[in-house]
């Protein structure tokens, strides 16, 4: 980021360092270790650094058009790929953290996100808002509660009273 200070906007120093840092290499070593962990092979061609080089060129406003991401990547494809595709939502790699919310996970998350330790630190009841939100699909609380979660076990694990 500092890099770029001077040089470039804030939006452009914001997506350079996102660029070069966090989708080049975390975002490669995570489609490494899935298609390995499956025996796949998989070439990610937007996760190059070439291609991210190539994108960092192009004008930060036909990047993002009010909240349409990937302007111009749609517009590119939109003679070779169906409108649901083009139209739909941006989506990330998400982790699988759903299992922590089903029924017989219950005790073991509430015992340790709603523990005395825990409430020597964090507003219990608030955590208890963020479970039950997630529990009613009212509100993807799932990082939320997975840091905190894992949080409270290393708290366990470490720390003593």
């Amino acid at each position: 980021f500092n890099e770029t200070k001077g040089k470039l906007s804030f939006d452009d120093q914001t997506l350079y360092t996102d660029f070069h840092i966090f989708l080049i290499d975390n975002g490669n070593m995570e489609v490494d270790q899935l298609s390995m962990a499956f025996s796949i092979e998989a070439r990610p061609p937007f996760l190059t650094k070439r291609f991210a080089d190539f994108a960092f060129g192009i004008p930060f406003n036909q990047k993002l058009k009010g909240m349409k991401t990937k302007s111009c990547l749609r517009e590119a494809y939109e003679n070779h790929l169906p409108n649901y595709i083009l139209k739909r939502k941006k989506q990330g790699l998400v982790s699988p953290l759903d299992f922590l919310f089903k029924k017989e996970m219950d005790d073991f998350v509430s015992s340790h996100l709603l523990s005395e330790k825990m409430g020597e630190i964090f507003d219990l009841e608030y955590i208890e808002l963020l479970i039950k939100k997630q529990r009613n699909n009212e509100e993807n609380n799932s990082y939320r509660l997975f840091t905190l979660l894992c949080f409270s076990i290393w708290q366990d694990l470490f720390l003593t009273s």
